[in-house]
């Protein structure tokens, strides 16, 4: 019986030791959703990769393979990092799993970069805790967002509902395999998620007088983030109209497979931005963190790395003086009303300035 997934194994030496081979069989029996294709040398290896990348779900490789049967080749890396590439570039994931790593710093650093410090073992820490590695990721669904890992975080650090993981796995499967027949539907679901989520960061003060429609949410982000997010806007109308449109109509074949690649060349702008969004406010949040704590420490109470001049009136009320860069296209606005609401800070050129909503 055939696992779910196919391991391509890359190694010259680990099919001739007698030890490994008993060990191989206990992992095949410990872990039935996993079928492993053994190879020796690098140009075999890369032959596979080549003609039938599409069958198989990783790449495991060894840093001092050796490049072909030819008698006189001896182990070394210099198909090495082509074979990463190569395997990236299929949108596999990549272990290395090897005797030697290169001392090397500079070849250290580039690996880590490539496959990740996290997917690199040594034969010292053993084979079964590499396939915990790999079989976790692959039950996690990795092998489909290789290149895209961290669309990953959006769930791990809860920005966005593990509900809305489903429409996106299928969305980066169908991008994996080129599946013209994607379901338009699951763009609406995943841009519905993130433009809500990204507009209670962005304006949260709109989210409170009851705003719900995400073109209207859309409109509201052009608006007011014109300057910084304006080249987002022409995205997330175009993903917008697409999960409306594509759910109900019938694409022409001609045009399928232009729609397609529109349709995720918005999609990558769209999560990336989400995810520059959300990372902003992580790194901010955790610098206000960090000055509340200095403050603290020092037995003040200030706007953080700033002391503010406080002010009462006749009754007894108090005002705090705080920095905010007022943009022109307010002005008018907040002479008329007269107030501004302050729903953050933003630490930008060593000073903290006050992310602001005008009350309307």
């Amino acid at each position: 019986m055939e696992g779910k997934y196919k391991i391509l194994w890359l190694d010259d030496v680990l099919w001739q030791d007698g030890d490994f081979v008993e060990e191989l069989e206990d992992i095949k029996r410990l872990y039935p959703d996993i079928d492993i294709e053994q190879v020796s040398h690098v140009d075999k290896c890369r032959e596979r990769l080549e003609n039938d990348s599409k069958k198989y779900d990783a790449v495991i490789l060894d840093a001092m393979g050796v490049n072909s049967e030819d008698s006189s080749a001896q182990p070394d890396n210099s198909g090495f990092h082509g074979l990463i590439t190569l395997s990236k570039g299929k949108k596999l994931l990549v272990y290395v799993y090897s005797g030697e790593i290169p001392d090397d710093c500079f070849m250290r650093d580039s690996l880590n970069e490539k496959v990740g410090k996290e997917n690199i073992f040594t034969k010292e820490d053993g084979a079964y805790v590499l396939m915990e590695k790999i079989l976790d990721n692959l039950n996690d669904k990795y092998q489909i967002y290789v290149n895209n890992e961290k669309y990953l975080e959006f769930f791990k650090k809860g920005w966005l509902d593990r509900e809305v993981k489903e429409p996106l796995d299928n969305l980066m499967k169908a991008h994996r395999d080129e599946n013209l027949e994607c379901a338009y539907n699951d763009f609406r679901k995943v841009l519905e998620a993130m433009v809500k989520k990204a507009y209670h960061v962005l304006l949260p003060l709109r989210v409170d007088k009851g705003v719900s429609g995400v073109s209207d949410m859309i409109k509201d982000i052009e608006n007011e983030y014109r300057g910084e997010y304006g080249y987002i806007v022409g995205s997330l109308f175009q993903l917008y109209y697409l999960g409306n449109a594509g759910s109900h109509i019938i694409i022409k074949d001609e045009y399928k497979k232009k729609i397609f690649e529109a349709g995720f060349s918005a999609l990558f702008v769209v999560a990336d931005w989400f995810y520059e969004v959300m990372n902003d406010r992580e790194a901010d949040m955790a610098n206000s963190r960090m000055n509340d704590s200095k403050a603290k420490n020092n037995g003040e109470k200030n706007w953080p790395g700033e002391k503010l001049n406080v002010h009462t009136d006749d009754n007894n009320g108090v005002y705090v003086e705080i920095k905010a860069y007022i943009r022109n296209k307010d002005m008018d606005e907040i002479k008329k009303k007269g107030e501004l609401y302050v729903t953050g800070c933003k630490f930008k050129g060593e000073k903290w300035l006050a992310i602001y909503d005008i009350y309307k």
